[in-house]
């Protein structure tokens, strides 16, 4: 009689776990990642039984301010971390991070403040470490702002964006009283020594 009651309600838990997702079957790990340039990372990887397979979520952590990106579930915990790793660099860090750099430099009668900051174009890229770079140039004095992404040379992305700061506000220009628009050669050579990255 025991047995078969046993067996029912195994068989009842079963279906009322399948039924609900499962989400009480997970196991979380937090773990230390090797340091990105300057930013000390974590990340914290849940493995839940979601139906009949496991799934992974992983989030990704940049430990000084603390600002995360999470992934959807996937499975492998290896991927639902990079993929997590990835949208952390390409979509939460910006200007101001542990992954950026950025200084001012006057351009004409304006001063242009510089981001540039490194990130990944893709988990490929990620696994190989292969650094892509996006950048912002922003006229302080007017708070106008133009970004780029995904430039191979960071020097290169921070002349891109001034370039566009100049193209998407036609009488910047005129604001900072330069001879023509964009940043002069003599400009980008000086903005390109400045970058560190």
């Amino acid at each position: 009689f025991f047995s078969k009651m046993a067996a029912r309600l195994a068989i009842l838990i079963a279906i009322v776990l399948l039924a609900t997702g499962a989400d009480a079957l997970c196991k979380c790990e937090d773990k230390d990642l090797p340091n990105a340039g300057n930013c000390s990372l974590k990340a914290h990887v849940c493995g839940c039984l979601k139906g009949t397979s496991y799934k992974y979520q992983a989030t990704v952590s940049e430990k000084q301010h603390g600002k995360s990106a999470q992934s959807d579930w996937y499975g492998s915990p290896t991927t639902a971390g990079e993929i997590a790793a990835l949208a952390l660099f390409d979509k939460v860090l910006g200007p101001g991070d542990c992954s950026c750099q950025n200084f001012s430099y006057p351009v004409g009668k304006c001063v242009f403040r510089f981001d540039v900051c490194f990130m990944f174009n893709s988990t490929q890229a990620l696994e190989q470490k292969a650094l892509s770079y996006k950048a912002w140039a922003t006229d302080t004095a007017h708070g106008r702002q133009a970004a780029v992404v995904q430039y191979a040379d960071p020097k290169a992305a921070a002349t891109a964006a001034a370039t566009l700061l100049f193209k998407t506000y036609p009488d910047e220009q005129t604001l900072c009283g330069t001879a023509q628009p964009g940043l002069q050669p003599h400009h980008e050579q000086e903005v390109a020594r400045l970058v560190m990255l």
